[in-house]
C-alpha cells in the first residue's frame, strides 16, 4: 500500500492544475517539451541517466493531439481516462493500464478531480535490458521489440483489463514507493520491479487487448 505522505504528493493539486481551475486556458508546454514541437521529451521529465519516473497526470484540461519520445504505462488509480487514438475512444477505468509504444498520436479527454492517473515514464533504453530477458514471444514481448527496431510502426498500444489482478496493483504500489523514497540499489530495484510487473503482466493475455493502425485485436490465451 502507498504510504499516506506519498499519496498525498500525487493527490494533491499541482502548481499547473491551481492554474487550470483559477481559469488558465493552455497546457504549459515548458515543462514537458520545446514550445514549437508537440512531442513531449523524456529529456524534460527525466533526470541525466535516469531510467523512469512517475508523475499524475494533470486533471482539469483537455490535452491535444500529441506524441512522445518514450513508453508510457498509463495506471488508473481512480476513476476513468479516455483517449483518442486512431479515431477511436479508447477508456481506460480504475485498476486498468494502458501501454503506449513512443510512435504513437493521440489526444487526451478532460479529467476531473477524482480521476487520479499515474504516468510511468520510461526511457527506450530500459527495454533494451528487458528484452536480454525474454525468451518467448508473446504480445508484450512483440510490443517491446516493435518499440525498439521497427521504424515504420504505425502506432501500436496494449490495454491491460487487470483490475482484479492483486499481484499488478502491489507492484505499482512498490514502484512509486521506490520512485518516492530511493534506497541505495534504487536502479536496480526499479528495473527489477518493472520487468516483474511486465511479466505478470504477460502471464495473463487474456486480459490484454492489443491495438495497432486503425484496428485492435483481442488477444485470447488461446491465440498466444
Amino acid at each position: 500500500m502507498i504510504p499516506i505522505h506519498i499519496l498525498e504528493q500525487l493527490v494533491s493539486f499541482t502548481e499547473e492544475e491551481m492554474n487550470l481551475l483559477q481559469g488558465k486556458e493552455t497546457i504549459d508546454k515548458s515543462i514537458f517539451a520545446s514550445e514549437l514541437s508537440h512531442v513531449i521529451d523524456y529529456h524534460y521529465l527525466l533526470k541525466e541517466n535516469q531510467m523512469f519516473s512517475v508523475r499524475k497526470h494533470t486533471r482539469f484540461c483537455q490535452y491535444p493531439s500529441h506524441r512522445h519520445n518514450y513508453i508510457e504505462l498509463m495506471y488508473v488509480y481512480s476513476g476513468r481516462m479516455t483517449h483518442h487514438i486512431n479515431e477511436q475512444d479508447i477508456t481506460i477505468e480504475k485498476g486498468q493500464l494502458l501501454l503506449l509504444n513512443q510512435n504513437i498520436e493521440h489526444s487526451i479527454n478532460y479529467c476531473d478531480e477524482n480521476d487520479i492517473i499515474f504516468n510511468f515514464i520510461i526511457r527506450p533504453e530500459y527495454l533494451r535490458f528487458l528484452s536480454t530477458m525474454i525468451e518467448d514471444e508473446n504480445v508484450v514481448s512483440k510490443f517491446i521489440f516493435d518499440a525498439l527496431y521497427s521504424y515504420d510502426n504505425d502506432g501500436e498500444f496494449l490495454v491491460f483489463k487487470v483490475q482484479n489482478n492483486q499481484k499488478v496493483t502491489s507492484y505499482i504500489e512498490s514502484i512509486i514507493i521506490s520512485l518516492y523514497e530511493p534506497q541505495l540499489y534504487n536502479d536496480i530495484e526499479l528495473k527489477l520491479l518493472v520487468g516483474i510487473l511486465l511479466t505478470e503482466l504477460m502471464n495473463h493475455p487474456e486480459n490484454i487487448e492489443s491495438y495497432t493502425g486503425d484496428s485492435y485485436e483481442k488477444i485470447l490465451s488461446s491465440t498466444i
